[in-house]
C-alpha cells in the first residue's frame, strides 16, 4: 500500500512538472525595498509571482541587504538585479532553484544543482526546511532510485525525482513565515499548584491542554483554549487561545491573546494580541496588537501602544508616550519618532532617512524674533518654537505641525499651524494667554542647506481680560476683536520672514 501511494505521488508530480511552462519567469513584479535582507525580498517576490524558491543556505548569503525599486518588470529581470553575479536561477515547474556561482565553479554542475534542490526551503524557513529536505534526500531518494532502476532516460528521471522531493517538502508547512514548535498531544484539562505539583505531575510539559489552571504557576506543553495563572504561565510549544497571568506569560509560539500584570514574552507569533502592565516582547513573527504600560518590542506589528516606547522592525501604527523606534513604519505618534523609512510621523522630534531636520530663524510683527526646529517628512512634520516680543517683553513658546508642497526642486510652500503660550520675561503665567498662528509661507532654496522664506500669518490672540492677568497684551491692529466675559479675542493678519538651515 505504501508503494502504491508513493507511485501515485510520483506520477502526479511527473504530470505536474511537464504540465508547467516558463510563464512564471515572465510574471510582472513591482517592488520597492531599501536595505532589506535578501530572504525577505525573495519572500515578497515569491508571493507576487506565486512561485517557491529553492536554494542551499550554506551557499547563498540570504542575510545580505538589498535595495531594489522596480515596476512591472518580468521576474527573470528582477532576479538578475537581485542576485547579480552571485547566483544563477533555473525554473522547475512552480519552483525556482537558485545556485551559487561560486559553487558552479568549484563543484560539478549536476552535483551543484542537486544540492540546491535537496536543500529546498522557503526564504524565511531556511534552517527548518534544510533539515527536512536532508531527511527526504536520505530516505525517499533511495526508494525512488530503486523503483526506477530500469528507466531508459536517466536525465528525465532525475527531474522527476527532484519534482517529487520538492512536492513532498512543500507538504511540510512551507508557507509559514516562521518555524513553529511541534504541537503536543492534547488533553482536556489540568490544574496545578506550582509545577510539578499538578494533576498531570511532571508530565504536564508533554501535553497541550484545552483548559489549564495554575494557582501559582504552571508549565505545560501547549495550549488550545484558555489558561489562568496566579503568578505565571509557561508553555513550551504552541499557545492557541487566551492566557491570563498575574505576573508573566511565557510561550514559544502564540496564535491567540495574552494578558499579564507585568509581562508577556514569546519567541514567535502569528497575528496575536498582547496586553501587559509593563512589557510585551515577541522575537519573531507578526503581532496584531501590543499594548503595554511601558514598552512593546516585536519583529513586526500592526499596532503598538505604549506608555513609554515601542520598538519594531516593521510597524503599521505606533503610539507612544515618549518614543517610537522602527526600521519601517507607516504612522508614528510620540514625542520622539525614529524610523529608517516613515510615511507619517507626529511628534516634537522626528528622525527619518527619508525625512529632514531644519533650524529656522525668523521675525514678525508680534513675536519679533523666533527660533524654531522642524523635523519629519514632507507629508507631516513637527515644530518646536520659541519667540520674544521686545516691546512688551514677553515670551512665546509653542509647538505645531506643518506640511510641505514642492513646486520645483528649489521652490515650495509650507502650510503650518502653531500654538504659542505667552508668558512674562521670567516665564511666569498666572492666567492663560495664547496665540494661534496659521502660516502659508513660501520658500526658495538658495544653497544646499539654506532656504529663504516669507509669507502671511493669520493670528488669533486669546487673553485674559482681568486685572490679575500679568500680561496686558494688545494686537498691533485688529480686523476682528471681541470680549466675552473674562476672555479677550483679537484677530489680525501679519507676516513672517527668515532663513532655514
Amino acid at each position: 500500500m505504501r508503494y502504491t501511494v508513493f507511485i501515485f505521488l510520483l506520477l502526479l508530480s511527473i504530470n505536474t512538472s511537464f504540465g508547467r511552462n516558463s510563464s512564471q519567469l515572465k510574471v510582472p513584479i513591482t517592488i520597492s525595498v531599501h536595505k532589506e535582507k535578501l530572504h525577505e525580498v525573495l519572500a515578497a517576490i515569491a508571493k507576487q509571482a506565486n512561485v517557491t524558491f529553492s536554494y542551499n543556505p550554506q551557499e547563498i548569503n540570504t542575510a545580505r541587504f538589498v535595495t531594489l525599486d522596480v515596476n512591472a518588470k518580468p521576474l527573470s529581470v528582477v532576479l538578475k538585479e537581485v542576485l547579480g553575479s552571485a547566483a544563477t536561477f533555473k525554473q522547475h515547474g512552480s519552483y525556482i532553484i537558485l545556485t551559487s556561482t561560486e559553487t558552479i565553479n568549484t563543484v560539478e554542475p549536476e552535483e551543484s544543482e542537486k544540492n540546491a534542490r535537496l536543500n529546498f526551503l522557503e526564504s524565511k524557513d531556511s534552517a527548518l526546511f534544510s533539515k527536512k529536505t536532508e531527511h527526504l534526500a536520505s530516505g525517499k531518494d533511495q526508494l525512488i532510485c530503486h523503483s526506477s532502476i530500469n528507466s531508459k532516460n536517466d536525465e528525465q528521471m532525475k527531474k522527476q525525482i527532484t519534482t517529487l522531493l520538492v512536492a513532498l517538502a512543500a507538504t511540510t508547512s512551507v508557507n509559514r513565515a516562521t518555524a513553529q514548535p511541534e504541537q503536543k498531544n492534547s488533553k482536556p484539562f489540568q490544574i496545578s499548584f506550582v509545577y510539578p505539583l499538578s494533576s498531570s505531575g511532571g508530565n504536564s510539559i508533554n501535553y497541550s491542554y484545552n483548559t489549564s489552571i495554575n494557582i501559582l504557576g504552571g508549565i505545560t506543553g501547549g495550549l488550545n483554549g484558555v489558561e489562568f495563572g496566579g503568578i505565571f504561565n509557561k508553555n513550551s510549544s504552541i499557545t492557541s487561545g487566551a492566557q491570563f497571568a498575574g505576573v508573566l506569560n511565557l510561550t514559544q509560539h502564540i496564535e491567540g491573546a495574552q494578558f499579564a500584570g507585568i509581562a508577556n514574552i514569546s519567541k514567535s507569533a502569528n497575528k496575536s494580541a498582547h496586553f501587559a502592565g509593563i512589557i510585551n516582547a515577541v522575537k519573531e513573527g507578526e503581532t496584531a496588537i501590543q499594548m503595554a504600560g511601558i514598552a512593546n518590542a516585536a519583529k513586526s506589528s500592526t499596532v503598538q501602544v505604549a506608555g513609554i516606547t515601542n520598538i519594531a522592525d516593521t510597524a503599521t501604527c505606533q503610539l507612544a508616550g515618549i518614543a517610537n523606534i522602527a526600521h519601517k513604519s507607516k504612522v508614528q505618534v510620540g514625542l520622539v519618532n525614529i524610523s529608517d523609512e516613515a510615511n507619517v510621523q507626529v511628534g516634537l522630534i522626528n528622525i527619518s532617512k527619508n525625512g529632514f531636520m531644519e533650524v529656522e530663524l525668523a521675525g514678525g510683527e508680534f513675536l519679533h524674533a523666533t527660533a524654531s526646529f522642524r523635523s519629519g517628512t514632507d507629508r507631516l512634520y513637527g515644530i518646536i518654537s520659541l519667540g520674544y516680543n521686545f516691546d512688551d517683553e514677553f515670551w512665546g513658546y509653542g509647538i505645531g505641525f506643518g506640511k510641505t508642497i514642492n513646486f520645483a526642486s528649489s521652490i515650495g510652500m509650507n502650510l503650518e499651524g502653531i500654538h504659542y503660550n505667552l508668558a512674562t520675561k521670567k516665564f511666569k503665567q498666572k492666567k492663560y494667554n495664547g496665540l494661534v498662528q496659521l502660516r502659508p509661507v513660501f520658500y526658495h532654496k538658495i544653497a544646499k542647506n539654506l532656504k529663504l522664506f516669507a509669507g502671511p500669518v493669520a493670528n488669533l490672540y486669546i487673553g485674559n481680560n482681568t486685572a490679575e492677568n500679568r500680561l496686558q497684551i494688545s494686537a498691533p491692529y485688529t480686523i476682528w476683536d471681541e470680549v466675552d466675559g473674562n476672555t479677550k479675542l483679537e484677530a489680525w493678519v501679519g507676516f513672517t520672514t527668515g532663513i532655514r538651515f
